[in-house]
């Protein structure tokens, strides 16, 4: 049901590209791109579901594989065989794999799937677990993901609308190379996420801080050195996109630096939605993201691109702050302090 609410959206938007493209980008080229580009949205949410699904069967690997590295090595591939040089080449291009991933992944996924003389999955001890997925459960978890993708892309979008499309450019590309310091935090939590669910199921608060606190000792040392790579390099990375992104690397320090804020507090998000805390993960990603937007409104046209940027990381440090407030109150401890200082055992 979502993947087709999604394409019903992406029909609309379509249909009604060349007036986005004018009205809201003032920018009549974008249309047929954004007509075409637009139909992706659907498949990468079929990509993260499947993903999902995958973690939970306990194919860790394959799930890492299925949503972060198979679509843009394939994409890069083939950019570079087929010597695509247009938007309108380079949308289509990326449209046409993310399909084939989503079938491929689909494909993965069934033969994933246990079958009814299974009595248990790998790595649980010969027991199903059941949750009971509420309908205030599915809702929260949704806020969560909808919020979550609000906080990547609506710096884009407030830039589309206030800036010129050089600006955009830059955003985008500063704010997808600052990610690369929360690669090792992402990878992580997709290991760690069915592990923090299972020991919370048994209630063994204990194991649970030592494993978070462990892995995110882990993250802070890798996600650091990374960081100051960026950080001391930015000009030379940019300058792989072309001269006129090196001029400005102000915005990927600025994000990068947010992203270091990520690595600092570790996988708190995840420890939230997996040990049930639905609704404190999704008041803090909303309450984080509406003041993120707002406050993106608000400098937008005295400070251009940098006021985006400083309210981007403003919202990032609200949530993490929020989340590591949540962890402290729900679980009882945080994921720095030795594991012995946690009020629950």
């Amino acid at each position: 049901p979502i993947i087709l609410f999604g394409l019903f959206v992406a029909v609309i938007l379509s249909r009604n590209s060349g007036v986005l493209s004018e009205q809201v980008f003032e920018n009549a080229s974008m249309g047929e791109p954004f007509s075409i580009i637009v139909f992706s949205v659907a498949a990468m949410t079929g990509i993260i579901l499947i993903g999902a699904a995958l973690q939970g069967l306990m194919f860790i690997s394959t799930s890492i594989f299925v949503t972060r590295i198979i679509v843009p090595i394939v994409v890069g591939l083939l950019i570079g065989l087929a010597h695509v040089d247009t938007l309108i080449g380079l949308s289509k291009l990326f449209l046409t794999v993310v399909w084939l991933v989503v079938l491929l992944g689909g494909l993965l996924l069934y033969l994933a799937w246990p079958s009814e003389t299974k009595t248990s999955l790998r790595d649980t001890g010969g027991r199903r677990s059941h949750p009971k997925l509420t309908a205030g459960v599915l809702l929260s978890l949704a806020f969560v993901g909808v919020f979550q993708q609000l906080s990547q892309w609506s710096g884009q979008l407030i830039a589309g609308v206030f800036l010129p499309s050089s600006d955009v450019a830059i955003l985008a590309v500063s704010q997808r190379t600052a990610l690369l310091v929360s690669f090792v935090l992402i990878t992580i939590n997709a290991v760690n996420a069915p592990r923090f669910a299972r020991l919370a199921s048994q209630d063994r608060v204990r194991q649970l801080h030592d494993l978070a606190r462990r892995s995110n000792l882990l993250i802070i040392a890798i996600g650091t050195l990374v960081f100051l790579l960026v950080f001391v390099n930015s000009v030379h990375i940019l300058k792989l996109f072309g001269s006129e992104f090196a001029a400005n690397t102000t915005p990927l320090k600025i994000l990068v630096s947010g992203q270091l804020v990520n690595i600092l507090a570790g996988s708190v998000t995840t420890l939230l939605v997996m040990t049930g805390n639905y609704r404190a993960a999704a008041f803090t990603a909303g309450t984080s993201v509406c003041v993120s937007v707002v406050l993106g409104f608000l400098l937008v046209q005295p400070y251009g691109l940098i006021g985006i940027c400083a309210a981007m990381i403003f919202g990032i440090i609200l949530k993490n702050l929020l989340d590591i407030i949540w962890v402290r109150r729900r679980l009882g401890f945080y994921l720095l302090a030795a594991p012995g200082d946690t009020t629950k055992d």
